[in-house]
């Protein structure tokens, strides 16, 4: 069950439960399957007979949907996303078109239109009937696929998708065909590190060039990792031997059983022959990447009777062998095939995977807010006076993501998992490596008068720079008490001599801003204090707070009669505002209106859409 999941989502998930809730995506086909299907407990995708609609062969896939939502410790890969993957792949076992509607496989398959028909006519008929052991080999070949390390996972998915471009290109333009089938096995190839250019793939003159102008003593003395950056430098932008490395990983990958008579084609393609006709079928690719040379007229002719075809050089008079169309198509799914049969499987539960995610997954550093605060056991840290700025930073996280988005509620109802947006990424250090973590504490339980007496009893031995974010955070825990329903007393805080003198910065702005205290502060001093924080992005506050304090230095400029303040500031929160859409519909009303007042506590308050 780890492994499907592990490779068809993000990242590696620990004690599901599966659950009996399915999803369906069709996919097409010119073949009918047998009655008899193919599924097995570690998989999460059955292939069932689906019928038959408008003269095609209807393959449903049957996906488990709780294996693809995330919960704590997972990532999801979107239900299409697998249903892509899966077509890709039988695409390539099958040797068979699987499209995505009935009209798609019509017009690919249709022997009237088509110039594929004729090229590729095992992958294009349209009489052939699949056999009950045919589909019984999926079972273990797909194990085999989704036991692969996750990087080569990736590179057989990127390997495929090129496959299919060619087969939907073929048609009309078949050189572009030809040139992404070449680097269907170049993919594959750029994932070994045996493949990579050395300095030894030189030529032993141009070497030698180099070596004597590294020794020559009209230059001082090079220390030798000098001279070994420079070297991988040089190999970097020659990329010597290209053609030798991509044809010597061709052959490596080309199984014997390529060879057997038992394929019945029309010609066979001989071994002989076959380092010619790969090292030909480079040398076209790069023409056409290069120079946009298209293929030659006989390449696509001889496509239809043979799959391998020699020429004579009209200047040299001697015979070279190329592969046809049909024949690189025939050659390059052998490679991916034999490819993934030598791979080595993972256990995926031992396996450090995550320096294999690709880069569409995103690694945390750093934990949550939650996570900084507290240890997995729900135990609050004690504060340090050189991390104040942290732990209100943190604090403001806090109060955005669990009090004003209330994302704890949709986690009490059981919501968590229909918004995919909650969960922030994969952390890659501390207690919830290789997990993933949520934007919100999915178990909010804090003793804010416990912070907030902590905050207090190191004011006094503090720096002032650490003094004003341990003053903002007592008054914030203040607030957090108030909005958990207990009796705290802002102005009695103010008069606890442990406060000491009031530091008035962006920080005490932004908690008087939070709990609407705000009479003692003028417009041009609240946008200069938080115009220097924005200059500096020293500080750092989350969205809604930043925007609500746009809002109160709008509200305070206009209470002083300052009109041209007042635009600047909504207009200033309105470019800020585009995910919360109601509100920015409330401020373009402000704008066009004298009358119009918005409250911070609107976006405070107010659900994102």
């Amino acid at each position: 069950m780890l492994q499907k999941i592990y490779w068809l989502g993000r990242m590696r998930i620990q004690d599901e439960i599966i659950s009996d809730n399915q999803v369906f995506r069709t996919i097409f086909c010119n073949h009918e399957v047998p009655c008899s299907t193919f599924s097995n407990s570690d998989f999460i995708i059955a292939v069932v007979d689906g019928g038959s609609i408008s003269s095609a062969y209807a393959w449903t896939l049957v996906i488990n949907n709780r294996s693809i939502l995330m919960g704590a410790g997972s990532q999801s890969t979107s239900v299409d996303t697998v249903c892509e993957q899966f077509r890709l792949l039988l695409i390539l076992k099958m040797n068979l078109f699987f499209g995505q509607s009935p009209e798609e496989v019509e017009q690919h398959c249709n022997t009237k239109r088509s110039t594929g028909k004729r090229i590729l006519p095992d992958v294009f008929g349209n009489t052939r009937r699949l056999r009950d052991e045919e589909i019984g080999s999926l079972d273990s070949w797909f194990h085999k696929v989704l036991s692969l390390s996750r990087k080569q996972y990736l590179t057989v998915c990127q390997s495929l998708t090129a496959y299919e471009r060619a087969l939907h290109v073929l048609s009309s333009d078949p050189t572009l065909s030809y040139s992404l089938l070449v680097f269907v096995i170049e993919s594959l190839a750029n994932s070994h590190s045996d493949y990579q250019a050395t300095w030894d793939d030189f030529p032993d003159a141009q070497k030698a060039k180099f070596d004597s102008l590294f020794q020559d003593d009209r230059i001082s003395n090079i220390e030798s990792s000098w001279t070994d950056d420079l070297r991988e430098v040089l190999v970097d932008v020659a990329n010597p031997k290209a053609t030798k490395r991509f044809t010597d990983f061709a052959l490596a990958h080309i199984s014997s059983d390529l060879y057997d008579t038992g394929r019945r084609s029309k010609s066979q393609l001989r071994r002989s022959r076959i380092r010619q006709c790969i090292e030909n079928a480079y040398a076209l690719r790069s023409s056409f990447s290069h120079a946009l040379k298209l293929l030659p007229d006989f390449l696509m002719s001889e496509s239809y009777r043979t799959e391998e075809v020699e020429q004579i050089d009209s200047k040299s008079k001697k015979k070279t062998s190329y592969l046809t169309l049909r024949g690189l198509f025939i050659v390059s799914r052998s490679i991916i095939l034999e490819f993934i049969e030598k791979q080595e499987s993972v256990d995926l539960r031992s396996h450090s995977w995550i320096e294999e995610t690709d880069d569409s997954v995103i690694k945390l550093n750093r934990n949550p807010a939650y996570l900084r605060m507290k240890n997995p056991d729900g135990q609050i840290y004690n504060i340090e006076s050189q991390y104040a700025q942290n732990w209100f930073e943190d604090i403001l996280v806090i109060y955005q993501d669990n009090y004003i988005e209330k994302l704890h509620n949709q986690i009490s109802t059981g919501q968590v998992n229909d918004n995919l947006d909650l969960v922030m990424g994969i952390a890659i250090s501390g207690s919830m490596a290789g997990r993933g973590v949520f934007r919100f504490d999915p178990s909010p339980s804090y003793d804010w008068r416990s912070i907030k007496e902590q905050a207090l009893s190191l004011i006094a031995s503090s720096k002032k720079t650490d003094k004003r974010y341990l003053q903002a955070i007592a008054l914030m825990c203040i607030h957090l008490e108030t909005m958990d329903g207990e009796d705290s007393n802002w102005d009695d805080l103010l008069k606890e001599k442990t406060f000491g003198e009031p530091l008035f910065e962006i920080e005490r702005f932004v908690v008087d801003v939070i709990h609407d205290k705000t009479d003692h502060w003028l417009g041009k001093d609240a946008e200069n204090i938080f115009e220097k924080y924005l200059k500096n992005g020293k500080d750092f506050i989350p969205v809604r707070i930043e925007i609500a304090c746009m809002l109160e230095v709008a509200r305070l400029f206009n209470c002083k009669g300052s009109d041209e303040g007042r635009k600047k500031w909504l207009e200033t929160a309105y470019g800020d505002a585009s995910l919360y859409p109601n509100l920015q519909n409330a401020i373009r009303c402000a704008l066009v209106s004298d009358e119009v007042i918005i409250s911070p506590q609107e976006i405070l308050s107010i659900p994102q859409t």
